[in-house]
């Protein structure tokens, strides 16, 4: 029987019909020959073998559906998401404690606005801005030493950002010095220092303030001391703004902390997240072979049953058929006889196992 050696969903129709056909035909021939006889007898013998025909055709959709393959596959696909899923929900308490240890303290962390980007800007401008302006006080010192005006000025400017690099350094240079004395001597000569400089460029612009006066026809004396105390305090407001205005060590410590359990925290929220994605994604794959596998059992399950009812219909219209053309016109005792054969099936839904992996 072709239809029977191909029999898929598709083809399984054509394989109920020949098998019916063959059954009508049998019901036929045993009629003219009076068969089931009136008592005594049934119609189980003369059915039997249209009956292992339905079971072929059961048998082979067994094959061909693989209930306990797909029944398998489904149970691994639950037992494998059930096992990552533990192992990751294990993970999630230490994972949260951590979390919430992490933002009790950051909550008790309050960073000083000293340690924000904007000021600490604001304080190297500063300090640029007050040691600029001692180097451009000293302009016309530079152009007594006979530059031009663009000369002298690019001259300042170098000047002044020594001088910046000395004010960002003086601290560094100052903490050299084991004790405070040390310390207070080291500062003190630096400062004497820069004043004997200051001093220098001071007694330049007199004699160049002097010189002027007397090309202009008047006789003006000018000393070197004011100058020079005037480039000093700038200096010592260059050196003053960070000393004074800048975070504090501890200050800085507290940003450093708050920083590192910031970046913790959102380690550890992207990794609790990380969590909840994967076990979404393990349910997801786990529904989506339970539904695959359920697809495959139901479709299986559907031609079983089609089967089934199909040899049902046969047996009642196998009886009729040979009650038709019995030559005796007799009714067989065993006419009423339910199916007299018992179908083995692979699509058993009834079982706890089977059941919860068919789609709802």
């Amino acid at each position: 029987m072709k239809a029977l050696q191909e029999n898929t969903s598709s083809d399984l129709e054509p394989a109920l019909n020949e098998i019916e056909q063959k059954a009508t035909l049998g019901s036929q021939a045993i009629a003219w020959r009076n068969l089931p006889l009136q008592t005594g007898d049934s119609y189980a013998p003369y059915f039997e073998e249209y009956h292992m025909l339905f079971q072929k055709l059961i048998d082979h959709g067994n094959a061909v559906h693989e209930p306990k393959a797909a029944f398998m596959k489904a149970g691994k696909a639950t037992q494998t998401a059930e096992k990552e899923n533990h192992a990751l929900v294990n993970k999630l308490p230490n994972l949260e404690r951590r979390k919430n240890q992490v933002i009790g303290e950051l909550e008790s962390l309050h960073p000083s606005y000293k340690t924000k980007m904007w000021y600490r800007a604001l304080i190297v401008v500063g300090v640029i801005a007050v040691c600029l302006s001692d180097a451009l006080y000293n302009l016309p010192t530079f152009e007594s030493w006979g530059m031009s005006y663009l000369g002298a000025l690019v001259m300042a400017v170098v000047f002044g950002a020594a001088l910046v690099f000395f004010a960002h350094v003086f601290p560094r240079i100052v903490s050299l010095g084991k004790t405070l004395w040390q310390r207070r001597l080291i500062a003190f000569g630096l400062l004497a220092g820069f004043f004997v400089i200051f001093l220098f460029f001071g007694q330049m612009r007199a004699d160049y303030l002097a010189k002027i006066a007397s090309e202009n026809g008047s006789t003006a004396h000018y000393s070197a001391l004011p100058f020079a105390l005037l480039s000093e305090f700038l200096l010592v407001i260059a050196i003053a703004i960070p000393h004074f205005f800048s975070a504090t060590k501890e200050e800085l410590e507290i940003k450093s902390r708050h920083e590192k359990l910031t970046k913790d925290k959102k380690d550890l929220v992207n990794e609790i997240a990380d969590i909840d994605n994967k076990r979404k994604t393990n349910e997801a794959n786990k529904d989506r072979v339970h539904l695959e596998s359920g697809s495959q059992l139901n479709t299986g399950y559907s031609d079983e049953q089609k089967v089934i009812s199909h040899a049902m219909m046969t047996f009642s219209s196998f009886k009729k058929t040979n009650l038709l053309h019995r030559e005796d016109r007799v009714k067989p005792n065993s006419f009423n006889e339910p199916y007299p054969f018992i179908f083995k099936t692979y699509h058993n839904f009834d079982s706890h196992h089977n059941s919860n992996i068919l789609p709802s």
